[in-house]
């Protein structure tokens, strides 16, 4: 004999589910809904001036000459926190002469495919002359600190 469970009150099932449907509404469809229309309207810095403009917003990004579109190959982390060593051709004349890139440690093709098939997790890369030390909280910045102070 198969056991089922019954309601006596047509209601109560509709009443033990409501919480999880307004908490699912609340914290998962709101935000996402308020993402949405927030990167389609620009505001005065204090939201009193509300102004719709479809996909201005991204068009403008998009064009922009500062923003960082790179097709990136060979690249292999060095931080949780964004750092990456990686296959820069683009900018060879500028490897080890002048800080060109936005953060990563430029490579030639070459050294880039050798580090990319030969570094594991937990390999050391120290970084010489850099004004943004690794932060040690990030995952992997750790090795940096001496046994006393870790």
């Amino acid at each position: 004999m198969e056991k089922r469970v019954t309601f006596n009150n047509r209601l109560l099932p509709y009443l033990l589910l409501a919480p999880q449907m307004a908490i699912t509404l609340i914290f998962f469809f709101w935000p996402s809904a308020q993402a949405v229309w927030q990167s389609l309207v620009t505001e005065d810095a204090f939201g009193g001036n509300t102004k719709f403009v479809w996909f201005q917003n991204f068009t403008s990004l998009l064009s922009d000459p500062n923003y960082y579109d790179e097709e990136v190959q060979l690249c292999t982390r060095i931080s949780y926190s964004g750092e990456y060593l990686h296959s820069a051709p683009w900018n060879m004349a500028d490897h080890g002469k002048r800080n060109s890139s936005h953060g990563c440690i430029n490579l030639s093709p070459e050294d880039a495919q050798w580090v990319f098939d030969n570094f594991i997790l937990g390999d050391v890369v120290e970084v010489k002359n850099s004004p943004k030390p690794l932060p040690v909280w990030d995952g992997l910045g750790d090795w940096q600190l001496s046994y006393d102070q870790y």
